[in-house]
């Protein structure tokens, strides 16, 4: 390969060779001359770069972990750079990131299943459009006035969740989807806030403390999904007012199962529930988009100073100059 652009530019050959030894199919004629014609397209010192010296780089210490949210794909045929390859050695390196695996492709996807990679954009634009903050907050965030590691941590908070833990199943995500949908009615079934609160009982991260009849979270959420489900017959498939319905019966005190290790009783239950309402709201107040959307600023009183900014107004409808829009300060 490295010999194939020494006059220049590659031959058609080398360039057939190229293209088929990177697909999974031969391509439709139109669509494999077109791949043909951008492999001889390639620029020479671009093409020998990355052979020679690029491919032999290694800047895994230095690149570290990026928080940006990355979408990985692989084909199923790519035999070097497939699955297995970009998790070992591409997934590490982002604190956010989704796999995907396209089928009957290998290397040059665009070219194999140019609709199935659309899809999968088109579907991680849309999640990554969904952490977009207001202007306004955004800029505030980004001021001298919050502190790095609150700004670290706030940021770390509008991108989807990685890969989850294995103490929680995909049934275990629909279920507390569907309880956020009946706690905070205007969220709907989110996925996403129903992942960071699993992800915060997993980590043992709650609140700091929990009901003496109750075991310790993990184990009590464990408990209190399979309980609903099991008394349910289903939460996740049950219409709205009845998913309400189960919901007031246990927070009465009435939904349970007794003398059973890995069920909560119906004393339990609704103390689980009591826990599962506040943790959901936590979560969801904890999340910039939140904190935007209810004007709260509360985070951008500090800084890296020695000396801590807070306030200099404190009367009601008083705002200071850094609180009101940009359009109200001419900016």
């Amino acid at each position: 390969m490295i010999g194939w652009f020494a006059d220049g530019q590659a031959s058609r050959d080398d360039a057939e060779t190229f293209v088929d030894a990177n697909t999974a199919e031969t391509l439709p004629v139109p669509l494999r001359d077109q791949a043909i014609d951008d492999v001889r397209r390639s620029n020479r010192a671009a093409w020998l770069g990355w052979l020679e010296r690029g491919s032999r780089e290694d800047w895994a210490a230095a690149v570290g972990q990026l928080a940006l949210p990355a979408l990985i794909i692989a084909g199923t045929e790519d035999g070097d750079l497939g699955e297995d390859a970009q998790r070992r050695l591409n997934l590490p390196h982002y604190a956010n990131a989704r796999m995907r695996v396209v089928q009957g492709a290998a290397h040059l996807i665009p070219y194999e299943q140019p609709r199935a990679l659309a899809a999968l954009i088109r579907e991680h634009a849309a999640l990554a459009t969904t952490a977009a903050l207001p202007e306004d907050f955004a800029r505030l965030l980004d001021s001298d006035r919050v502190s790095s590691g609150t700004r670290a941590a706030m940021l770390d908070r509008i991108y989807p969740m990685p890969v989850g833990t294995a103490l929680w199943d995909d049934a275990d995500h629909a279920t507390v989807a569907a309880l956020v949908a009946r706690i905070l009615l205007d969220c709907g079934a989110d996925r996403a806030l129903a992942g960071r609160i699993l992800d915060s009982v997993a980590q043992g991260v709650g609140d700091g403390w929990r009901f003496a009849e109750l075991p310790d979270d993990r184990a009590a959420w464990s408990r209190g999904l399979a309980t609903l489900d099991t008394a349910t017959g289903g939460f996740v498939a049950l219409a709205d007012p009845d998913q309400d319905g189960w919901l007031d019966r246990i927070a009465g005190g009435t939904v349970g199962i007794e003398e059973d290790a890995t069920r909560l009783s119906p004393v339990q239950m609704r103390l689980w529930f009591e826990d599962v309402r506040a943790e959901t709201v936590r979560i969801w107040m904890a999340q910039p988009a939140t904190m935007a959307a209810i004007g709260y600023d509360g985070f951008a009183v500090g800084g890296d100073g020695p000396r801590k900014q807070g306030y200099t107004r404190t009367g009601a409808d008083d705002p200071e100059a850094w609180q009101r829009p940009s359009q109200e300060r001419g900016a």
